[in-house]
């Protein structure tokens, strides 16, 4: 879908939210490494 490529912080988080993280992840695996990194930043600064 080239035109999702200049609405990607509009479009996302209504995907997201229709979806959920769990398909998303599923679906994209650079979008779930992504995720895990962040997370993985989140648990490091506990």
């Amino acid at each position: 879908m080239p035109e999702y490529a200049g609405m990607k912080t509009s479009a996302g988080p209504i995907i997201a939210e229709r979806i959920g993280l769990h398909t998303l992840r599923t679906k994209c695996e650079h979008f779930a490494r992504w995720l895990d990194k962040l997370e993985s930043l989140m648990q490091n600064n506990d």
